[in-house]
């Protein structure tokens, strides 16, 4: 089981399924993409030349050796203006928009901007003197990002002034350029990341693929609510006990805009209830639905419904455990023992995330769902909280 760089949450050795789109390190590693550097800042040489009374030295860096498992670059500058030639690119690739971005971070602690002026680029637009908008990240590195609007780009190169009076160092660090109007997290390497790479199973016993979802301007997993949805396939026997926690953000509370169903393809035509899964109602509720039968599309359990509201962030947690259901909403426990007359199922076929039924589109879901991991035992209540606290923060949960 992988080190999760995510928040301390409880029941992670007992992971049959999971992704959050947090954790950088082991699970959303970024939205598929193509970085056109022709070479890697942080391995190869880098071109440079220098505007009088400026200069520009490069090296490998020695005293920032290493930043989420990448090698920076270090470069000094003199006083004045300084102009160093770092990358070139594939000219064969058009597009209307480029995005340039790097992560940068100063010796000396101070505010990228007070070195780094911006970047000429050069393409079918002629030369461009993007400003880079600088995010500050963790531990003094702040992330850059350009944007240029042209059909093609040659070469592009860092700028800037530098009015101290003396050399004035800072650490670069993945960078890149897309066909794309924004910059891709956590690329910084040559070449294509392809659909299958850029959401991991934190398990890595799963293949997440993510051609059939949207990203939105942050290059961040969306589900449109038109055809997006994740199939995951078949998990195999979890068992008799397992727990679906999830959270999720829905734009439209809709009947059937469901957040993530299994097991419907498995026993269609016979039956679409199997579940589990996690049901969306127009009056502004969610329940949970699962049987254990599998020929009578009438005979299920359903859960007490439980009141939500578009726009907002949910943790929610589904645990079986000896035929008996509890569930969980921000942590606090909403159904407690619900017995299942009609069984449920101790395994989990053709998982699907974004999707309920494959009837229409009115099926599929509009929103979120940051986090989905099942585990093959029931959560108790402890761990529940314990979980919930762990994501309150981060989104705001109430």
């Amino acid at each position: 089981m992988p080190t999760s760089s995510g928040p301390n949450t409880s029941g992670e050795n007992s992971l049959a399924f999971a992704y959050d789109v947090a954790d950088a390190r082991n699970s959303y590693i970024g939205e598929p993409t193509t970085n056109l550097a022709n070479f890697d800042i942080a391995s190869s040489a880098v071109a440079f030349n220098s505007d009088t009374p400026g200069n520009v030295t490069q090296t490998a860096s020695s005293t920032e050796a290493t930043y989420r498992g990448r090698l920076s670059r270090k470069m000094v500058v003199g006083a004045g203006y300084w102009n160093a030639y770092i990358y070139g690119y594939n000219t064969g690739v058009s597009s209307a928009v480029f995005a340039v971005s790097y992560k940068v971070k100063t010796a000396d602690g101070s505010h990228p901007n007070t070195i780094i002026g911006g970047g000429y680029i050069y393409g079918s637009a002629g030369s461009f003197f993007p400003t880079p908008t600088f995010t500050y990240l963790s531990d003094g590195w702040y992330l850059a990002t350009m944007l240029y609007a042209g059909s093609s780009m040659v070469l592009n190169s860092l700028t800037g002034m530098n009015g101290s009076g003396g050399p004035k160092t800072f650490y670069i660090i993945d960078y890149q350029a897309e066909a794309k109007d924004h910059s891709t997290p956590f690329a910084g390497v040559a070449g294509t990341r392809s659909n299958t790479q850029g959401l991991l199973d934190l398990t890595r016993n799963n293949t997440i693929n993510l051609s059939n979802v949207s990203f939105n301007s942050s290059a961040q997993i969306l589900f449109d609510g038109t055809d997006d949805r994740i199939a995951v396939g078949n998990l195999g026997t979890i068992g008799n006990s397992y727990s679906i926690e999830c959270v999720f953000y829905s734009t439209s509370v809709q009947s059937y805009r469901n957040t993530y169903d299994m097991n419907y393809s498995t026993y269609n035509p016979n039956t679409g209830n199997v579940g589990p899964r996690l049901e969306q109602v127009s009056n502004g509720t969610f329940n949970w639905i699962w049987s254990g039968n599998t020929t009578n599309n009438s005979l299920y359990n359903a859960t007490t419904p439980t009141s939500i509201s578009a726009n907002t962030y949910y943790h929610t947690v589904f645990a079986l455990s000896s035929g008996f259901v509890n569930t969980y909403k921000n942590g606090v426990l909403i159904d407690s023992n619900v017995s299942s007359p009609q069984g449920y199922i101790t395994s989990f076929g053709d998982v699907s995330i974004g999707r309920g039924f494959i009837l229409d589109p009115s099926r599929y879901f509009a929103g979120i769902i940051p986090i989905l991991k099942i585990y093959n035992r029931a959560l108790s209540s402890f761990e529940v909280a314990n979980n919930y606290r762990a994501y309150k923060k981060r989104f705001n949960l109430s």
